[in-house]
């Protein structure tokens, strides 16, 4: 199977990342399993980038590497000093020696010798160029251009060594001057160079994201250093994150950050020092990356033929004079061309041209005025996006609807309009997902809207069997809506309207632990812990298309920025004063 794949920086993360490498050599060169066609990666990930397209020798550099951190590891730590727990005296000369010295706090000529001996370690010529390097595979090491305020992969005709030390340029860290820095502080997941559309990823084979774990609770920062490191952390997160949207869930192998009781952290070589000593954490990561990527082959190999069990191959030559082929062939036919229009909307899912005022999703839930009865009515699920066409024409527009395990979906409207609500005309495509958790939508304009300050309206409207029914079935239940497609939605609202036999709802901001406390089965959406936009139920709601029967309820989330998530918690009860 071919095989794209982008390497998360994280600094002395790194450790985690060279088993994942030993893992993928061995895949390819020793299994002939996988063949990894094109490479990226920024700082740490651009560092792991270079040995897999170098195909360095890992053993030999992994014992280079246990020879460093023998002896507590003192080299490491004159190149990498600690920044946490330092005592007052430390903090003077930390601030004297950025301030006064006007020096990084790390070294960085020691740096580029010990990466310089870990590459020719590893087999990997020193003074070799990034071309030599495409050669042999297309590698994209990923730096941060001051002067175009953008990222950019290094050219063929840089050294390799240098590439590699534009990308781990962290600014205070290694590098105070100049006009390249870390590639992780604007793309610290390079996807898009792997989409790029003079080389469709299709060519090339599927994208696999190497992406860390987040961990579930992060301390407060307590002095200004940490703060500085907290915010640098958060510019990279924000990012890595939406790039590992863009390829879906499933394409994301997450690095677990602690294994074996060793909790590695970006900026802490001492976590770096003792995961390079265990030998057995080593081996669970290499073990588990191999495990992982078996998995996601099966899987892909499986959509491909439309197969789920191997014995299904053999039942069907059994029976080959009852096969319909014709129709197996169509059905075939099918598959492929929804996986083309899911890959379509799920690279069009973020627009850089797109500017959303107003996002609504609307429910209004019929089917809990006779919950009970065969004959209930379907639920009205309305999603409704107010937009502007922002630098460059817009050719078209994806979404997705996340639904629950029992609900489906019956019949779809689809309207768009432009500011004097007359209808624009399109194509529509609705794409189940991979899982059955959600379905995309894409609207592909016959004549593509141009960049103006006129307000375009897109309305989807879907008849959704039991949408709400969680609500009658446990007392409780939860709405989401993501923001991925604009850097910024000024308004997004999710209004509820439910029949006034019902009895009152309690609306509450929909955290992690108040999810916790559901005891209901959570979607991708709630699963990725998104940032959330804090929401405010909104008095006096008004929702025009609710009937005169029902109670409304708007929640209401202002300026949400893209990689965040609106979500609320309804429930029956006896509504709290104010």
């Amino acid at each position: 199977m071919n095989l794209q794949i982008a390497f998360q920086g994280g600094g002395a993360r790194l450790a985690l990342l060279v088993p994942i490498v030993d893992a993928l050599l061995e895949l390819e060169h020793v299994d002939k399993e996988i063949k990894v066609t094109r490479v990226s990666g920024a700082s740490a990930g651009a560092i792991a980038a270079a040995l897999l397209a170098g195909q360095g020798n890992i053993p030999a550099l992994v014992q280079h590497l246990r020879g460093l951190c023998a002896n507590d590891g003192i080299q490491l730590k004159k190149i990498f000093p600690s920044v946490s727990n330092l005592s007052y005296a430390g903090k003077f000369q930390l601030a004297k020696r950025l301030l006064w010295d006007k020096k990084p706090i790390g070294d960085e000529a020691g740096l580029s010798a010990l990466l310089g001996n870990a590459l020719d370690a590893a087999g990997i010529k020193r003074g070799s160029s990034v071309g030599d390097l495409i050669k042999v595979k297309p590698c994209f090491l990923i730096s941060v251009n001051l002067g175009r305020r953008d990222r950019d992969p290094a050219p063929p005709s840089s050294k390799l060594l240098q590439a590699l030390m534009d990308s781990a340029g962290l600014p205070f860290i290694f590098r105070l001057t100049g006009d390249r820095l870390d590639g992780g502080i604007l793309d610290n997941l390079p996807i898009d160079v792997l989409k790029s559309p003079e080389s469709p990823g299709s060519v090339h084979g599927e994208i696999v994201a190497i992406a860390f774990d987040e961990p579930d609770f992060i301390p407060q920062p307590g002095n200004a250093l940490e703060l500085a490191a907290s915010l640098l952390d958060t510019t990279m997160t924000f990012k890595t994150r939406a790039s590992r949207d863009a390829v879906t869930s499933n394409h994301v192998y997450e690095v677990a950050t602690n294994v074996g009781g060793i909790a590695v952290t970006s900026f802490d070589i001492d976590t770096f020092i003792a995961f390079i000593n265990d030998q057995n954490a080593y081996k669970a990561v290499k073990d588990d990356t191999k495990v992982w990527f078996r998995k996601f082959i099966k899987l892909k190999e499986q959509e491909r033929t439309g197969s789920t069990d191997p014995s299904d191959q053999a039942a069907s030559q059994d029976a080959a004079h009852a096969v319909d082929y014709p129709a197996l062939e169509a059905s075939r036919r099918l598959e492929v061309f929804q996986t083309n229009l899911r890959s379509v909307a799920e690279h069009n899912f973020r627009h850089h041209t797109l500017q959303v005022s107003e996002t609504i999703f609307e429910v209004t839930a019929l089917g809990l005025e006779t919950p009970d009865d065969p004959k209930r009515k379907p639920d009205i699920v309305r999603v409704i996006d107010k937009v502007r066409v922002g630098s460059e024409p817009l050719f078209m527009h994806a979404a997705v609807l996340f639904s629950g395990g029992a609900s489906y979906v019956i019949s779809r409207d689809y309207k768009v309009f432009d500011s004097k609500m007359e209808q624009v005309e399109f194509v529509a495509f609705d794409i189940p997902g991979e899982t059955g958790a959600i379905t995309w939508h894409l609207t592909i304009f016959l004549s593509p809207l141009p960049p103006s300050e006129e307000i375009y309206t897109i309305q989807q409207t879907y008849e959704v069997m039991d949408f709400m029914r969680p609500l009658h079935q446990n007392g409780v239940d939860y709405l989401a809506q993501e923001f991925v497609q604009a850097e910024v939605t000024k308004i997004a609202e999710i209004k509820l309207c439910v029949p006034k036999t019902l009895g009152p709802l309690i609306l509450q901001q929909g955290t992690p632990e108040q999810l916790a406390t559901l005891n209901l089965p959570v979607d991708a959406l709630a699963a990725r812990k998104r940032p959330l936009v804090e929401g405010k139920l909104q008095k006096k709601a008004v929702v025009a298309s609710c009937p005169a029967n029902y109670d409304a309820y708007v929640w209401r989330g202002e300026h949400c920025k893209r990689g965040d998530a609106l979500r609320v918690v309804y429930r029956k009860g006896t509504p709290v004063p104010d």
